[in-house]
């Protein structure tokens, strides 16, 4: 059985969104169909290859002549965001595969580009949508978006979700560690609506020497023209991001603005704007 079949060491088919609150979503929350799979036979077949007609391909028998091993539709439901170790008696110590699978349908098509969003997926995930294969995750406690603009169109579909929590000596946590191993779609599931060329990341932060310091990632097809800026209406700048994404601000500029400090939390608001 090939060991990166079960174990795959990189994530590939995804990106980052941040700021994802305040996009346009649509909440995938609430109880998820679900299957266990010690085994991992709903992804590998009994040669050690993908197997083509896996768990993921979410079919339904049609008669008890069928020969397909699994059903959905009467399976149990976990709830996500959650952990499944915390939701049945029977989970509490499992570690392994278990198949998330969510019916949605979609009322309209995408105006600019259209993402699935995961809060996080513990530890490593692959995501499937109407049968097909779309992204790996490997790393169980942070965010990744999944691009379905052309696939997740008006009409229903099914999302997939294989997610595993198996110990191993490259993951973390590895063989021996001192928290509870929890697995399952830990946060919250979106779908994302964003233009066509959006503002994918921004940051910013003040260095010690007090200048203000931060950058932008664009993406899209007007990625290379548009201009981004950050304004900071307490303080009445309004700060053009340069060529490269950059953000800079000398010192004397941003005099205006406190240090956030323990003794004396403070915070700005920002708004990020794309031309």
């Amino acid at each position: 059985m090939t060991d990166e079949l079960l174990t795959p060491t990189a994530s590939q088919g995804t990106t980052l969104l941040t700021n994802v609150t305040r996009r346009t979503t649509r909440s995938l929350d609430g109880p998820w169909q679900v299957i266990l799979d010690p085994y991992d036979t709903g992804y590998v077949d009994i040669l050690g290859q993908r197997n083509r007609q896996g768990y993921f391909r979410d079919f339904t028998p049609r008669s008890p002549s069928d020969r397909v091993e699994y059903d959905f539709d009467t399976s149990r439901t976990l709830e996500v965001p959650g952990d499944w170790n915390t939701q049945a008696e029977d989970l509490l110590h499992y570690e392994g595969t278990v198949w998330y699978r969510r019916r949605i349908d979609i009322e309209t098509a995408p105006t600019g580009r259209r993402f699935l969003h995961f809060g996080a997926v513990n530890h490593t995930a692959r995501v499937f949508l109407d049968g097909e294969e779309l992204a790996t995750h490997v790393g169980g406690f942070g965010p990744f978006s999944v691009e379905v603009t052309d696939r997740l169109g008006p009409g229903p579909h099914s999302l997939v979700v294989q997610a595993n929590n198996r110990r191993e000596p490259t993951r973390v946590p590895a063989m021996r560690f001192d928290w509870w191993n929890f697995g399952g779609i830990t946060r919250s599931v979106e779908v994302v609506d964003v233009p066509t060329t959006f503002l994918r990341d921004a940051w910013i932060t003040m260095a010690e020497d007090g200048r203000l310091v931060g950058g932008v990632v664009l993406d899209g097809p007007a990625a290379a023209t548009a201009e981004a800026a950050v304004e900071l209406p307490g303080a009445g700048l309004t700060i053009p991001a340069g060529s490269d994404g950059r953000i800079e601000v000398p010192a004397e500029t941003a005099a205006g603005l406190d240090r956030w400090h323990p003794g004396r939390p403070v915070l700005h608001d920002l708004r990020w704007s794309l031309s």
